[in-house]
């Protein structure tokens, strides 16, 4: 094909139901494409899979994403306006607008020209499919130029098409790990040197935030040393980054002591490949501070002055990962911050569709309710680097930099005193579309409620609901006029979020006993068996508030319950229990036997 990819068809392998399948290709910004772009005009190049199926563009915007990988130098963040473009490695004369970096389900990154240098440009697109397709030919994978021109308009210079098989003799470019690990090599992406490479924002912005954080923090504290603790190297691209940006600090007068690098079982994997644990991998790198490594299951404590994590919240509550161990990783990381001075600096996705890698099973994307839930630590107003003050634009990023301390005064992550509204307080934000929010600056959703009574007479006449006039929730206080009510609604008419709002308003209460439980976590196998079993008993209605007990310490780790509901539901005013997302319990049996 000349310029761009090499080939017009490439093999991808067969799905595999454990993992997804992935591929790395190499693509090539030739000199003749883009020798005739002016100064200071912007060159955008534009990623997407694309079908004339409507059936298949559903497929793909579920179960595809694309990824760039571009060769940059370190961003210079000696300034918030220096900060908006880094220069490509291959070509000096290029530089990218770091907001103008997507991925996800497209792909997107803008070079504006600074200079006349001829040099072409290489990147890599990581593209990931999390399922197996009947027809690979429905789709095509394109690539776009399209210049943004000193005089406003915009005209297209190239398209590139390229389409996939499963044919074993076509040319196959792995994305899996250990191949990716020799691509991010190549492109001197561990190099600790001014030769080095940046490939994602992630990199970009935890460079900046910790850089920032370590000279603000000596110039606070001249005299006090900073030890440091790094949570999720994974295939160590921002390890490295982040070390290079902590030794420029030290040598622009950061006081830093160490660095302590802690790894799960998995992480050792992925390090063993790079080469990084080897004993004398640091040596001869000439850095400032010394430098460890630590398996997190052996961390005792974490005393450090600062903390990073790097997009280990919204792995450690993946939706596929929940309920086993690796739920609690990053609360025992967080329990494990022993001292109130510890800043801990987390860098995250802030939108689903604008990942790639691990889409397919990453969970919440709302880490300040996360880090409050699970180790009562307060999200600041700005983070270090200018994030919430002079960088405010986080809707148009990839990723952001979001910074938390513990609560002053309280060590001790569990409240002193259970109170009756103590669950009540600890709803705030919720997640409506996808998007967080407030819980406080959210309308009443328009929905209807029945009684369980009617709602039987329905299931039993097998007539259609539609038929039948449910009461309007126009006015909340109308919810408690019964003793059972139940909310009807279609998916997406904010059901969920109607419970988390009515919750949250009874937290200052302090007379008001109030539970907001999943009913898929009731409807535990040994839940439902001990509630079956004891039907029949004079103590079912002890059982039951005993249960409720019980699940909601496990969904809200910040609370100490301990055998207080039912002294409470003699005692309290009112009970309020709101149950969530009865429909989804598949087993109709189930979902009757926990109405009963």
């Amino acid at each position: 094909m000349g310029a761009g990819f090499s080939e017009e068809v490439y093999r991808i392998p067969e799905f595999d139901v454990q993992t997804p399948i992935s591929t790395c290709l190499p693509y090539t910004l030739e000199v003749s494409e883009i020798e005739n772009i002016d100064i200071n005009e912007v060159l955008e190049i534009r990623a997407n899979l694309r079908s004339n199926s409507a059936n298949m563009r559903q497929i793909l915007n579920n179960s595809a994403r694309i990824q760039i990988i571009l060769p940059l130098e370190d961003p210079d963040v000696s300034s918030i306006e220096k900060f908006r473009h880094i220069k490509t490695i291959d070509n000096p004369s290029y530089e990218v607008e770091r907001v103008s970096w997507k991925e996800g389900i497209r792909a997107e990154i803008k070079f504006r020209k600074i200079g006349n240098t001829k040099q072409p440009i290489n990147i890599f697109f990581l593209i990931i499919f999390s399922k197996e397709f009947e027809d690979i030919n429905e789709f095509t994978f394109d690539v776009d130029g399209i210049i943004h021109t000193s005089l406003g308009g915009d005209k297209n210079i190239f398209q590139h098409k390229i389409k996939f098989s499963y044919n074993l003799n076509l040319t196959y470019y792995s994305g899996e790990n250990k191949k990716l690990i020799e691509t991010l090599r190549r492109v001197n992406c561990y190099d600790l040197s001014d030769n080095a490479s940046i490939i994602h924002p992630k990199q970009i912005h935890t460079y900046n935030t910790i850089y920032h954080q370590l000279l603000n923090q000596t110039k606070s504290s001249p005299n006090a040393p900073i030890d440091i603790t790094y949570i999720g190297p994974d295939t160590g691209e921002n390890l490295h980054s982040t070390l290079r940006a902590i030794n420029k600090a030290s040598k622009n007068g950061a006081n830093v002591r160490s660095l302590t690098i802690g790894y799960t079982k998995w992480d050792r994997y992925l390090l063993d490949d790079v080469g990084i644990l080897s004993k004398n991998y640091f040596n001869g790198k000439n850095l400032n501070f010394d430098v460890s490594f630590e398996l997190i299951d052996n961390f005792s404590s974490i005393s450090s002055d600062v903390i990073i994590l790097t997009y280990v919240a919204n792995w450690a509550y993946s939706n596929t990962n929940r309920g086993n161990a690796i739920e609690q990783f990053l609360g025992n990381i967080i329990k494990k911050m022993d001292t109130e001075k510890s800043i801990l600096i987390s860098v995250d996705p802030i939108d689903i569709n604008k990942l790639t890698r691990s889409f397919y099973n990453m969970g919440s994307i709302e880490t300040d309710l996360i880090y409050g839930n699970q180790g009562n630590l307060i999200e600041q107003k700005t983070s270090p680097g200018g994030y919430g003050d002079k960088l405010i634009s986080d809707d148009r990023e990839i990723c952001w930099v979001r910074s938390y301390k513990r609560k002053s005064g309280k060590n001790n992550l569990k409240i002193s005193t259970p109170r009756p509204n103590q669950l009540a307080n600890l709803i705030s934000k919720t997640n409506p579309a996808g998007r967080p929010a407030k819980i406080n600056r959210l309308i009443y959703p328009h929905l209807h409620k029945t009684t369980y009574n009617e709602l039987k007479k329905i299931l039993q006449e097998g007539k259609a609901i539609e038929r039948f006039n449910f009461v309007n929730i126009n006015n909340h206080n109308l919810f408690y006029t019964k003793k059972m009510n139940i909310i009807v609604g279609g998916p997406g008419d904010g059901k969920s979020v109607l419970l988390q709002k009515l919750a949250w308003e009874l937290g200052e209460d302090e007379e008001k006993l109030t539970i907001l439980l999943s009913a898929r976590s009731l409807s535990k196998e040994e839940n439902i068996t001990n509630l079956r079993f004891n039907i029949d008993s004079e103590n079912l209605h002890e059982i039951f508030l005993e249960t409720l007990e019980r699940e909601a310490n496990v969904t809200y780790p910040n609370l100490n319950w301990n055998s207080n509901v039912l002294e409470w539901q003699k005692s309290c005013d009112k009970t309020y229990i709101f149950i969530d997302a009865f429909d989804e319990i598949r087993d109709l049996q189930t979902r009757r036997d926990l109405f009963e």
